[in-house]
């Protein structure tokens, strides 16, 4: 459509123009993505404002199982994840692989995306389908900013993951 091919390019003028005219929100391309799936995975915080301003559904899925905020975390898009959770994304929705936003921005070591997921009441104890939660995720890649933050929200350090190892098993252990 004109309106996803405007969020593609990036052109908030013509983005604007539309949406004023009352064009299809959900309107979805071939790959069965929003223009804000679009917008998103651009990088296009104007033009994700502008959408989420006009009542585009922040949780709906993509035909891959991803919500535009696990889009977000996914491509380290700070400013896009930030104006997301301003609209009510939830941060709870797991991605395709079962992995939440939270764990996803701990696996990509995006340190202020995981800050902003925990500032907006992301779950620091919900563990990946393989049992591990964002904190041993977090020990295992030496992200200790991550830590820090994970640990200052209450993530437990004595989790198990699914072979029964603790964070601060593993941590002694790699050290």
């Amino acid at each position: 459509t004109v309106l996803n091919l405007a969020v593609s390019k990036g052109n908030t003028a013509l983005t604007h123009l539309l949406l004023e005219r009352g064009v299809d929100l959900e309107v979805r391309n071939k790959d069965g993505e929003t223009p804000l799936f679009k917008a998103v995975s651009k990088g296009h915080s104007s033009i994700t404002s502008l959408l989420v301003g006009k009542g585009a559904v922040a949780n709906t899925m993509n035909q891959d199982g991803e919500t535009a905020l696990y889009r977000a975390v996914s491509k380290g898009h700070t400013a896009v994840v930030s104006l997301l959770l301003c609209n009510s994304a939830n941060t709870e929705i797991p991605g395709p692989n079962g992995e939440t936003p939270l764990y996803k921005a701990v696996s990509k070591g995006h340190t202020s995306i995981v800050s902003l997921l925990l500032c907006n009441g992301a779950n620091p104890e919900i563990p990946s389908p393989l049992g591990e939660t964002p904190l041993f995720r977090a020990v295992s890649k030496n992200e200790s900013a991550i830590v820090s933050l994970l640990l200052g929200r209450g993530a437990n350090p004595d989790a198990p993951n699914g072979s029964g190892e603790t964070p601060m098993e593993y941590a002694t252990k790699k050290n």
